[in-house]
């Protein structure tokens, strides 16, 4: 069978450790085991989402100004040639 080496960071690596049935039990059963979140992302949840977020934390958002002057800049911004040594 086929392995692969993976780096966690330590939380990860102690909840991974905590969910084992016994310290015989490999990490690959753990994972196998857990049942991991399905929901799909579409788009109507990504605003609603979003919508919530903004009621709840108007000034977490940049102003249509902002925005404005960002799109400007973008628009007004050259493409430089790519140097031959990257």
């Amino acid at each position: 069978m086929a392995t692969k080496t993976i780096s966690l960071e330590l939380d990860a690596y102690e909840k991974l450790c905590q969910a084992r049935r016994s310290a015989r039990e490999s990490f690959s059963s753990v994972v196998r085991r857990a049942h991991w979140d399905q929901e799909k992302y579409q788009a109507k949840n990504v605003v609603l989402n979003l919508s919530q977020l903004f009621r709840e934390h108007p000034e977490s958002f940049l102003a249509d100004s902002a925005l404005n002057r960002i799109a400007r800049r973008v628009r007004r911004r050259t493409v430089r040639p790519k140097s031959r040594w990257q």
